[in-house]
């Protein structure tokens, strides 16, 4: 549920930072035992003179954030062994989540491949 609400999250603010329309995608795949995870959206991008301070805690640029919603969602995908990114896309912003898979789960997909 605590991923959902990450995925959920990325999504909103990026189709907020496309009020105009534009494109958003999520992409998935598993690389080196991690689940990878990309919100990718054609909002213009962040500023990179902000990135820094974008996982904050109560960091915002909305006139009516009040900046937890990256924090939180780091924070959450660090409790469950993984990882949030922010990188500069083509036409905006691109966040990348990367979640450990299961143990169970990467014994399986080993013994698939072999």
């Amino acid at each position: 549920e605590q991923i959902k609400q990450v995925i959920l999250n990325l999504g909103i603010n990026a189709m907020q930072a496309m009020p105009r329309g534009g494109k958003l995608v999520l992409r998935s795949c598993q690389q080196n035992g991690f689940c990878v995870i990309e919100i990718e959206d054609t909002g213009g991008g962040i500023d990179m003179k902000i990135v820094p301070k974008i996982f904050d805690p109560f960091f915002t640029t909305k006139a009516k954030g009040i900046g937890l919603g990256l924090s939180v969602a780091h924070k959450i995908v660090s409790q469950h062994g993984g990882t949030l990114k922010f990188r500069r896309g083509n036409d905006g912003s691109i966040f990348e989540m990367e979640l450990p898979v299961e143990k169970e789960e990467r014994n399986k997909v080993g013994a698939d491949a072999q």
